[in-house]
């Protein structure tokens, strides 16, 4: 492994919650940051259904988050007490970009944000201390501008919600080709009007699932959702639960044959709502190589399945490239490592800990406890265990904190524990969309 420096600038890619934690931790350890956007605004994911975006999103109408509040806000940026439980998307986007302003005023010297900066090539390529260079296209030149050989370190910050993952599944592809409007993603959902009177089958039951079937229930003629396991809740009793896909048909009839022996015919729509996969595309390696007595140069592609993504220690750090934050608590630890405060393991170490970890997946996998896209996804209780993990890890550092790592607090338990009362609850006091008038009158003002 490559000598680890004491980096002073660092690249941060996607301004969204994890790149705004990112930002935050390195900042507070005297770091020069450049973080790059490729949308015009700060936010993600929830500002990129933004009218200036050339990209397709994945917020819909009348989204709210998934979770209550208290498991989505920055430690020392606390949601107003009157806010709802489960903020909407435009709530998210308003109180990431106020979070943006705040970071950008007061570092304003060492925090440098570039938008409409879509980044095609990371790669550690500096021959002195081994730096990075970051290629992008702002869209005003037909060359990309580069920042060679500038960063001692690279924190990818893009999220998992742009390139849709759909299952392989036996007769699928056939009937998508017999049946084109039949199948679509829940990327592709945008209200619930177009599935008035439809027969609906919706696959998979994870946040998406959930609230997608929330919003097309009062208006399908009926609504089915497949899960893996039944040890999931539906919204409503009026949803037929389905098990796992065994079979699609493509004829006339259009048929899905589940496990168990049961079949659904006449199917209007499937919504896919399986989420998504894990995307690097700009991210290269630089190997080097002798021929005719010259040494040369070539980058390739890293590895990657789109379920996950081999090297990394604790979710987190390459151990050959650099480090990949996933949200807060992964922040404290990049920021306490890049400062040189915080030591990671020997190579051999970090590899016998992912070695580990993907055999106790791999089993799970073939138990059917969890499916193969999972490895890094971390669901409760892990996502707790994996944040205190970190506290404790970030704790070791030498030197002062100038910034505390986050903690799970006794709000965090409470609202991950009772996170689907509180959400039937939230549904009831916003009222939902009881009624197909209701439901129209409120899209018509969205002005769809």
């Amino acid at each position: 492994m490559p000598k680890r420096v004491n980096p002073t600038e660092i690249a941060v890619i996607g301004s969204g919650a994890a790149g705004l934690a990112a930002a935050t931790y390195l900042l507070a350890e005297g770091m020069k940051v450049t973080m790059y956007e490729r949308n015009s605004l700060p936010g993600g994911i929830w500002t990129s259904r933004h009218p200036d975006s050339i990209y397709e999103s994945a917020i819909y109408d009348n989204l709210s988050a998934n979770v209550p509040r208290q498991l989505i806000e920055f430690s020392h940026w606390p949601w107003p007490p009157s806010e709802p439980a489960f903020p909407t998307s435009d709530r998210l986007s308003k109180y990431m970009m106020d979070y943006f302003l705040v970071l950008q005023a007061r570092f304003s010297d060492t925090f440098e944000t570039r938008f409409n900066a879509t980044v095609t090539y990371v790669c550690r390529t500096g021959n002195v201390g081994r730096k990075w260079s970051v290629k992008y296209d702002d869209g005003t030149s037909p060359q990309m501008t580069a920042d060679t050989d500038k960063f001692h370190g690279i924190v990818v910050a893009t999220g998992a919600f742009d390139e849709k993952h759909e299952p392989n599944i036996p007769g699928l592809a056939n009937f998508k080709a017999r049946h084109p409007q039949v199948v679509s993603h829940s990327k592709d959902f945008k209200n619930p009007l177009e599935f008035r009177n439809k027969h609906v089958l919706i696959v998979g039951n994870a946040a998406s699932g959930f609230d997608i079937s929330r919003q097309i229930l009062p208006l399908a003629k009926s609504v089915s959702v497949s899960t893996r396991t039944s040890r999931v809740d539906l919204f409503d009793s009026n949803i037929t639960r389905r098990p796992e896909i065994l079979q699609f048909k493509g004829g006339k009839k259009r048929a899905i044959y589940f496990h168990g022996n049961s079949i659904e015919r006449d199917i209007d729509r499937v919504i896919f709502c399986t989420g998504f996969k894990y995307t690097l595309p700009f991210l290269y390696s630089r190997s080097r190589y002798k021929m005719d007595g010259q040494w040369h140069t070539q980058d390739s592609r890293m590895y990657e399945d789109g379920f996950s993504i081999p090297g990394l220690y604790k979710h987190l750090f390459h151990r050959y490239q650099g480090p990949k934050p996933r949200f807060k608590a992964q922040s404290a630890v990049i920021a306490r490592v890049f400062a040189g405060r915080l030591k990671l393991p020997p190579n051999q170490d970090m590899e016998r800990w992912e070695n580990h970890m993907r055999e106790d997946w791999e089993c799970r996998v073939t138990r059917r406890l969890v499916s193969p896209e999972t490895f890094h996804a971390l669901p409760d209780p892990h996502d707790k265990e994996y944040i205190l993990e970190l506290q404790n890890l970030a704790k070791t550092a030498t030197g002062a904190d100038l910034l505390p790592p986050p903690t799970w607090t006794d709000s965090m338990q409470y609202a991950r524990e009772n996170r689907m009362r509180l959400r039937r609850e939230h549904e009831m006091s916003m009222g939902g969309f009881q009624k197909l008038e209701e439901c129209e009158e409120a899209t018509m003002e969205l002005g769809q």
